[in-house]
């Protein structure tokens, strides 16, 4: 080819359409849809088998020379275009395309148009090849019978036009009004302040709203040493340590609570954890409180071993120990009695099955007075617990309600080893709306222990407590003294203390010569009046003779707070006060239960 003459646009010249294609081939560097909604293709607003093309520009290159030059078209309004019938067996992709005809190539017709090329009906179809001279809009899936085409079935094919004009580069500073950057692209700047482009660092200035900052240096204020790189774990706080100084403070405990502390050299310090009253729902959660004894064989399910735990099982185990343990603290402890790191008890509790006959579930539990505790909420239950060897059982939580209506919680996977190690289990319990709730409704806490011949679990520091994250651990009432009147709430033991004859206090007159009635004050107010006394090797006595106690029973006026005690004698002194005493025993008791 030779130069074109004249040139396009000559004032006094002629020249072929050609050439004006070609000047506008000059403009672009690849062709398809000028502007972002021009063209789009959708749905018909009621759908059925068409499709509406929006109105808009493109610019299209011919393809049937080499020489041919771009074509630009303009839909003025929304077009429909139909698809045709969809096919009884299996489905087809069609093609939406914007075409033009031009007879000085080929052909007899001088137009452009929007075509539908219908796609090859296959099991797995593919798009048909997009025509000489024209643009892809979309394409659509047209599946066996459908009757209607969607915007589902729509895949937006356009591709927008871009030019061959030159980028201005801006020197100095200007002021750009309702201006797009393309590269490099600052996304969130708008029109309020001032944006200046320098030749080096890219500067934001005078903004009053908030912009994403992306590889940009803040130069007043800004962070020199230490900085983000040296946060080296999740909960790592900077803090500052002088004028224009940073440090950083390392992540604290879980449940402590960061507070200032001028002798820190970060002014601020990790506390805790802070004791907070109630916060453990576990009662007796250290296991230091054994009023019953403190070794319990075979005592069987239903019956309770340290205070508040109590033993749950399908079938008794044949042979079967709950025990209190004593930490080692020694220079050289018994490796089953290492003390846990961080804490300083005194006893945990061992289960440990010796022959497990036809067990299949044993677990250690404690009834929380009241279903209504935590009921709705999220909660962590966490303890500590080592086993003979690797074990693998449950936990679970369980709202009773002692009336109408129950609900299990999950019952995740407890995996043991022999070391001592804490775990934690997060809860959301049910709400209890439509529950008919009795007096002795109640939320179990079960720990499941292997029921396996040979299998021991021990436990300590057992913690249930609102929230997600199990906290440091502390007992229910934060003393010793606490937890065993929390503990005489739902049981009170009186026992001989060594003594052979150890006066249990209360005055008991005889109504009768084979009947005395002791008054009892109960140390703390019980749950419920107790119901049926707890007792071994006692006696009345009145100074002189002592009669020896059988059938002890409460009588009908006790209460919560005073039990008025019937014991059964022989030989009393009709309306002579006697008192109870241990009947040469320094293992008499006697005790009184309110539990769940």
């Amino acid at each position: 080819m030779a130069l074109r003459t004249p040139p396009s646009w000559l004032q006094n010249g002629s020249h072929p359409a050609e050439n004006d294609r070609l000047s506008t081939q000059a403009l672009y560097a690849t062709t398809g849809i000028i502007g972002t909604s021009s063209l789009a293709v959708t749905q018909n607003g009621t759908p059925n088998m068409s499709v509406n093309i929006a109105a808009g520009w493109a610019a299209i290159l011919g393809t049937s020379t080499s020489t041919q030059g771009v074509y630009v078209a303009y839909n003025d309004a929304t077009t429909n275009t139909a698809i045709t019938t969809a096919p009884s067996v299996n489905s087809r992709i069609d093609l939406v395309c914007l075409t033009v005809s031009d007879s000085y190539y080929s052909g007899v017709t001088n137009a452009v148009a929007i075509n539908v090329v219908a796609g090859t009906v296959a099991a797995s179809p593919v798009v048909p090849s997009t025509p000489a001279n024209s643009i892809a809009l979309a394409q659509i899936a047209v599946g066996t019978n459908v009757t209607s085409i969607v915007t589902a079935n729509i895949t937006d094919l356009r591709v927008n036009t871009t030019t061959n004009l030159p980028v201005v580069t801006l020197t100095g500073t200007q002021t750009l009004t309702n201006k797009t950057l393309t590269t490099p692209i600052i996304s969130s700047i708008s029109n309020t302040g001032l944006l200046t482009l320098p030749t080096s660092t890219d500067t934001i200035v005078g903004r009053a709203t908030i912009d994403t900052l992306t590889n940009k240096t803040l130069t007043s204020p800004f962070l020199t040493t230490p900085s983000i790189s040296n946060i080296d774990a999740k909960g790592d706080v900077l803090v500052g340590t002088a004028d224009n100084t940073l440090g950083v403070l390392t992540v604290g405990s879980d449940g402590s609570t960061l507070v200032a502390n001028s002798a820190s050299a970060t002014g601020m310090a990790w506390a805790g954890p802070t004791f907070t009253a109630g916060k453990n729902k576990i009662i007796n959660g250290d296991f230091g409180i054994w009023q019953r004894g403190t070794n319990f064989v075979n005592i069987g399910a239903g019956n309770y071993s340290a205070d508040r735990w109590n033993l749950a099982a399908d079938v008794n185990p044949i042979s079967h120990t709950i025990s209190q343990q004593v930490f080692d603290y020694s220079s050289s402890p018994a490796s089953d009695k290492l003390p846990i790191a961080g804490y300083n008890s005194t006893y945990f509790l061992r289960s440990a099955i010796t022959t497990v006959g036809s067990t299949n579930v044993l677990e250690i539990q404690q009834r929380i007075e009241n279903v209504r505790t935590f009921a709705g909420q999220t909660v962590t239950l966490s303890f500590w617990a080592k086993a003979d060897s690797a074990r693998s059982s449950l936990v679970y939580l369980y709202q009773n309600s002692a009336g109408t209506g129950s609900a299990y919680s999950a019952t995740p996977t407890l995996n043991v080893t022999t070391s001592w190690q804490r775990y934690s289990f997060t809860f959301t319990l049910g709400s209890i709306s439509g529950f008919t709730i009795g007096a002795n409704s109640s939320l179990y806490v079960g720990i499941r222990q292997v029921a396996a011949s040979g299998s021991t679990l021990d436990l300590w520091g057992v913690q249930l407590e609102a929230g997600s994250v199990a906290t440091p651990f502390t007992t229910a009432t934060g003393t010793l003294q606490g937890e065993l009147t929390a503990c005489q709430r739902y049981y009170w033991r009186q026992t001989a203390a060594g003594a052979a004859y150890t006066n249990f206090g209360g005055v008991a007159p005889a109504p009768s010569t084979t009947n005395t009635r002791a008054i009892i004050p109960l140390p703390v107010q019980m749950r419920v009046t107790p119901t049926v006394p707890d007792f071994s090797t006692l006696a009345s006595y009145d100074g002189a003779n002592i009669l020896p106690i059988s059938s002890p029973a409460i009588h009908s006026q006790s209460s919560p707070n005073v039990v008025s005690l019937d014991t059964t004698v022989s030989g009393a002194t009709q309306f002579r006060p006697y008192s109870i005493i241990s009947n040469n025993s320094t293992s008499a008791y006697l005790g009184f239960s309110a539990e769940l």
